[in-house]
């Protein structure tokens, strides 16, 4: 009788933490305060959201995939037989872009080929932050068709509590989406965050997959930061002190410190 009762002790369990994490990952959640849109550029949305310390750990350390909707199973027949692992889309880009005979993706599979070697950051599953912030793009910009980067700015100020001893963190994101035909980034939101006694501690943004890919080996989705991504988190990290950088395709994510971004190669 005792293990009939654990049984069903864990199935109650194991259902509690599911409908926690679907909860989490849900745009409903009381983790995301509604998203507030502070540009009325219907081409390049942006938006901001603020979160507390204790929301924005919960953000970080539970996994979740981006919400693909209709277009999750075109996604996985990219990959044909092949299951979707965290290394299989860097894999096949160092088949293709070899063949495109340009130097800079030249460059790129060198600096793939030590994610994969592991001398570098590793890949991790997607947490629900990237996702959400994903789920914004898909949300505001349906047609997965058309390939389209979002880019997102994490910032976090430490604020003194009621009692005037405790601190505690709290954290600013700015969101930037993209209809896929162009793309424009405002640091001045960056620099006045900085006067305004905020830190910049992450630089985020998505490689989407291409779904109708030219080349059946060339399906986007490179959790790798390109060398254009490389120059412009140093040239972040010395204006404005920048000190991760995040690269995701809504399933896995490559995350590197600045410092450690100093071993991958741009020339």
């Amino acid at each position: 009788m005792k293990i009939i009762n654990w049984s069903i002790c864990f199935v109650i369990i194991f259902l509690l933490s599911l409908n926690i994490h679907i909860l989490i990952a849900s745009d409903q959640s009381e983790l995301f305060p509604k998203l507030k849109e502070i540009s009325l550029d219907k081409r390049n949305p942006i938006f901001m959201f603020e979160v507390d310390e204790d929301a924005f750990e919960t953000l970080l350390s539970t996994k979740c995939n981006a919400d693909f909707g209709k277009y999750l199973e075109k996604i996985k027949n990219l990959f044909s037989k092949s299951k979707l692992t965290s290394l299989l889309p860097l894999e096949m880009a160092c088949q293709s872009f070899p063949l495109k005979k340009n130097k800079s993706m030249d460059i790129d599979v060198e600096n793939i080929k030590m994610i994969i070697a592991k001398l570098t950051s590793n890949i991790r599953s997607t947490n629900c932050l990237e996702a959400f912030l994903y789920n914004q793009q898909i949300k505001n910009f349906p047609n997965l068709e058309i390939p389209a980067e979002f880019m997102a700015y994490v910032f976090k100020k430490s604020i003194i509590l009621p009692d005037k001893k405790t601190t505690k963190n709290k954290y600013m994101i700015i969101l930037f989406l993209s209809d896929g035909t162009r793309f424009k980034v405002d640091t001045s939101l960056v620099k006045s965050n900085i006067k305004g006694g905020w830190s910049l501690e992450s630089h985020i943004h998505n490689h989407p997959f291409y779904l109708n890919p030219s080349d059946a080996l060339d399906v986007g989705g490179v959790t790798s930061p390109s060398t254009n991504d490389i120059l412009i988190s140093r040239s972040m990290k010395k204006e404005f002190g920048l000190k991760n950088v995040i690269v995701t395709n809504g399933f896995y994510t490559f995350e590197s410190d600045c410092q450690n971004l100093e071993k991958f190669k741009t020339k």
